[in-house]
């Protein structure tokens, strides 16, 4: 029974990291627009060096928010299969959660390993770089589009924040179960 507890405590809290960390990111994205618009309007008159300065800053930490995010689902993922082999009524809420954002494993690979990407020694080297109606972008890129954030043209903020919070009120109720359980003791 404390395999299950494990599992199941780590899937919900990964789960809610999706949202936590994926609304600061969408946040982040929020500064970083912000801090274009102001360059913009710095390069009328005599302040664009520091502008420049702070958009640079403003997008590193939009990039490090994006990894930590990819990192937040991917776990999430990988503790909702491991919930759902203990637990078979979690299995249609890991399915729902996994065919939502198919893609993420692959893109936690690519970013992990993007220097072997850069290289062009990447596993999946031909399917580093895809396209999104007439934009291309690499597992690395952002495409903002219609109000939707992609990361690496692959996973959906937006989406992944809604599937998370689709899920966690189940996976919530799967943890008191197992918490109020005889056998928990």
């Amino acid at each position: 029974m404390i395999n299950t507890w494990y599992c199941v405590c780590n899937a919900k809290q990964w789960i809610r990291a999706v949202i936590f960390q994926g609304r600061r990111l969408l946040q982040t994205r929020h500064s970083s627009a912000d801090e274009f618009a102001d360059l913009s309007e710095a390069a009328k008159g005599q302040q664009i060096q520091a502008r420049l300065i702070q958009f640079q800053q403003a997008m590193e930490i939009e990039r490090i928010e994006q990894y930590f995010f990819i990192i937040a689902v991917n776990k999430a993922r990988e503790w909702l299969s491991e919930s759902a082999k203990a637990l078979p009524e979690l299995q249609p809420v890991a399915k729902k959660f996994n065919d939502a954002l198919p893609d993420v494993k692959e893109l936690r690979d690519m970013r992990e390993h993007e220097i072997d990407y850069f290289k062009h020694k990447g596993w999946k080297q031909s399917d580093f770089v895809r396209r999104h109606r007439s934009t291309l972008a690499d597992a690395t890129g952002t495409i903002i589009d219609d109000d939707n954030y992609f990361i690496g043209n692959r996973l959906s903020v937006q989406q992944a924040i809604v599937v998370a919070e689709q899920v966690y009120p189940a996976v919530v109720h799967a943890f008191q179960g197992i918490a109020t359980s005889p056998e928990a003791e």
